[in-house]
């Protein structure tokens, strides 16, 4: 295959748009209907398809080109339809696969070099494939289950982004390809966008059109009210639109585009943000946002010129938006399709995830029969519920190493001016909003939002560093992966409550609610901690000074089964937040952020660190933890040098299952108030 790579750009004719590929196509055109009318039309597909792989055979760069530019246009169209068992896009990208595939083996056969360099992605991608499609398949047998067909075809969807990547590693090779394909993409998002927009907007011959093989779930009634759009889906329809715009900055901002193209494309894309009609859409809106200005500061200056654009923008995508709003306001409080989401979580999936089916998997297939008569069939409407429901824990770690090698993969080539930097950008934002954005809602296989997350990971994953000079360990990758999932999650989950403690800290005490103390984190490197404030403002440290040096001499400072000072400066409410260790729950932000991990020794402060004897400086070699060994050992009860023992422990005997462990321990331990003070 890679020899389709080496060909596509140097041994292959060039594809100029002249006249005569202009007549050529014409003239297949004409051919093509002559063969329909006089043959019937399964003779004029035959042709088709065979004319397929041999385009793709011939210039394999052309199968990436056509299938990027055809899938928001037919992927929505259900399987069987049109095709028996399959979707028109897997049909087509099994001919354009197949195609390149054979102009590979062509190739070899005339001597090219076939070759595949292993890359730091590679791996992790490899592992997270065969666990979201062999493993469901061998868990039902083990189970004593049979294997049915829609078991297969549940895996379908996998198995073809998996050969895409395959495709676009060895096809797109340079930058003038890859530009065409960013443009093939955000162009072809901002046909889709339009045609969200006219059908929001109730244009008879849009609704026409869509009802005939793109209507969502098969029912024309609810064509109005959302974008579903060709991708028939108002989610799939709405991550790729904010994908296609985030590509849109990312290539604006190196000068890829024109000025002129870039407007055009904010424009139409913007509105079609909110014709989508879907509230994830607009969570992922702003996230995208908010990390394009965070992690990419002079995006923030250049994205000034799209502002003009943003109320016409909106006022063209309004009514979507208005008609979802007033889902509010029908006495439930919140949409009732939000009601109706959980209401199929709690009572139909959950009860199956349990025992060896959360740990191995229940099935393939997500979709359960409907016990209603008015729906034939429900979805889980949860990502990381569904990674469990297909492959059990396996997939779910196997995801959070992906993450993790992600970002890796694509942080040295964010600051690059060349559409490989563009991907690489786009793809730490758009990967950022399918980690949140999985909380609620199935994202990273989705029709449409697959082909653009894979499409970029292949131009990642072909310029990352190779895997024997930047070898991923999974042990490491999993557990930063899990940090970075649970402090997402429960940033999320716990924002109104912090947020609460965060007020009733200001309106009890002076200072303000959060603490900031520099710790020395992995290495011996200080870093800024946070925790809630629990002491008024202009407390010492003298006494804890003094109690910390004494207890590394070995003299027992026990008080009344303790080893904690009693702090007269502690506030009421600093003393509850200590005794149920509330005040530590700010340090999410710090294990997001990578200074520390969920579990690892504690973070001390660097006045500490001096005292410490030499023998404990392993403790250094990992990243400092929200809890550790010492937490679930006994806390306040162990003084100093019983701290630094279990810290070397940990570090000696570390792993990912132990650190599951203590993380379950330290859950029972808060809720028993254990060795706290």
């Amino acid at each position: 295959m890679t020899a389709v790579a080496r060909t596509a750009g140097a041994g292959a004719l060039p594809l100029p748009l002249d006249r005569r590929t202009v007549a050529g196509a014409l003239g297949a055109a004409v051919v093509l209907g002559l063969l329909g009318a006089v043959l019937g039309p399964l003779v004029a597909v035959g042709v088709l398809a065979l004319g397929i792989v041999a385009g793709a055979a011939y210039r394999p760069v052309v199968a990436t080109y056509v299938y990027l530019g055809t899938v928001p246009l037919i992927a929505g169209i259900e399987r069987g339809t049109l095709i028996p068992l399959l979707r028109p896009n897997e049909a087509l990208f099994a001919l354009l696969f197949g195609g390149a595939v054979l102009g590979g083996y062509l190739r070899y056969l005339q001597g090219a070099r076939l070759s595949w360099r292993l890359h730091a992605l590679d791996v992790p991608l490899a592992w997270f494939a065969v666990l979201a499609t062999v493993w469901p398949l061998v868990s039902l047998l083990l189970r004593g289950e049979a294997v049915q067909q829609v078991h297969l075809v549940a895996v379908l969807p996998m198995l073809k982004l998996a050969a895409l990547y395959v495709l676009v590693r060895c096809t797109v090779t340079d930058d003038a390809s890859l530009l065409r394909c960013l443009r093939l993409v955000v162009w072809s998002g901002a046909v889709l966008a339009l045609i969200a927009v006219l059908q929001t907007l109730q244009v008879g011959p849009v609704l026409a059109l869509l009802g005939t093989f793109w209507a969502p779930d098969g029912s024309t009634a609810d064509l109005a009210e959302r974008g579903s759009a060709t991708l028939a889906s108002p989610i799939a329809t709405g991550d790729y639109i904010i994908i296609s715009l985030v590509l849109v900055v990312c290539c604006g901002a190196r000068g890829l585009l024109g000025h002129r193209e870039r407007l055009l494309l904010g424009f139409v894309l913007g509105a079609g943000v909110l014709a989508a009609g879907q509230f994830s859409t607009w969570i992922s809106a702003v996230v995208a946002v908010v990390l394009l200005a965070w992690r990419f500061p002079e995006l923030r200056r250049r994205s000034l010129r799209f502002l003009p654009l943003a109320p016409v923008a909106m006022l063209v995508g309004a009514p979507a938006l208005i008609g979802r709003l007033e889902g509010f306001g029908d006495g439930f409080g919140v949409p009732r399709s939000w009601l109706g989401r959980w209401d199929n979580l709690y009572n139909i999936y959950l009860p199956h995830l349990d025992g060896l089916r959360l740990l191995v998997g229940v099935s393939p297939d997500p979709t359960l029969p409907a016990p209603e008569t008015w729906r034939d069939f429900i979805y889980l409407e949860s990502g990381y519920l569904q990674f469990l429901w297909i492959g059990g824990v396996p997939l779910l770690l196997g995801f959070l190493w992906l993450t993790v090698t992600v970002f890796r993969s694509a942080a040295p080539f964010t600051a690059d001016r060349t559409p490989v930097g563009a991907c690489a950008a786009a793809i730490v934002v758009v990967w950022w909003f399918v980690v949140v954005l999985s909380v609620i809602d199935p994202h990273l296989t989705l029709r449409g939002t697959g082909e653009l997350l894979f499409l970029l990971l292949a131009v990642i994953g072909a310029r990352a560093h190779p895997a024997v000079a930047h070898r991923v360990v999974p042990g490491e990758a999993t557990r930063r992966a899990l940090d970075v999932v649970v402090a997402t999650v429960g940033l999320l989950v716990l924002a109104v409550p912090l947020l609460a403690i965060a007020v009733a800290i200001r309106l009890t005490s002076a200072g303000p609610a959060l603490y900031k103390q520099l710790r020395v984190g992995l290495d011996g490197k200080p870093f800024t901690m946070y925790k809630f404030r629990t002491m008024r403002r202009g407390a010492g440290d003298e006494a804890l000074r003094d109690l910390i040096a004494r207890e590394l001499a070995g003299e027992d400072t026990t008080n009344g089964g303790s080893t904690k000072l009693a702090a007269p400066q502690v506030t009421g409410l600093g003393a509850l937040l200590r005794r149920t260790s509330v005040d530590e729950l700010p340090q999410l932000l710090n294990v997001l952020g990578g200074t520390m991990s969920l579990v690892g020794p504690r973070p001390c402060l660097e006045w500490e660190a001096r005292l410490f004897p030499a023998e404990f400086a392993d403790r250094f070699t990992v990243r400092p933890g929200l809890t550790g060994l010492w937490q679930v050992s006994g806390r306040s009860t162990k003084g100093t040098l019983d701290m630094l023992r279990f810290d070397l422990q940990y570090v000696r005997a570390r792993g990912f299952w132990s650190d599951v462990d203590i993380l379950l321990r330290t859950v029972l331990i808060v809720l028993r108030g254990d060795g706290a003070r």
